[in-house]
């Protein structure tokens, strides 16, 4: 919305997009990645379980600032955003 996209039109500026159209980034080899990413996070937030739902929320948040920052970078390396513009 903050770019003035429809919500009801398809669009390719989702991270996996960007990565397997922008960047060349064959699918098969981002699908792989998101779900060793997602296996992971489960995991470490099944292992935190026991240490209390701060820790679990803690880590998620943690997890969330990462991917953020990583997918912030990603766009406007392969998209060539101007500032502000994300």
């Amino acid at each position: 919305m903050r770019r003035g996209q429809s919500l009801l039109r398809p669009h390719r500026l989702h991270l996996y997009q960007i990565l397997a159209n922008e960047a060349g980034v064959p699918h098969w080899k981002v699908s792989l990645a998101y779900g060793i990413i997602q296996a992971a996070v489960a995991v470490l937030a099944a292992f935190l379980a026991r240490h209390g739902p701060w820790a679990v929320l803690t880590m998620l948040a943690s997890v969330f600032a990462f991917w953020t920052v990583i997918q912030y970078w990603i766009m406007h390396r392969y998209l060539a955003l101007p500032k502000g513009a994300e």
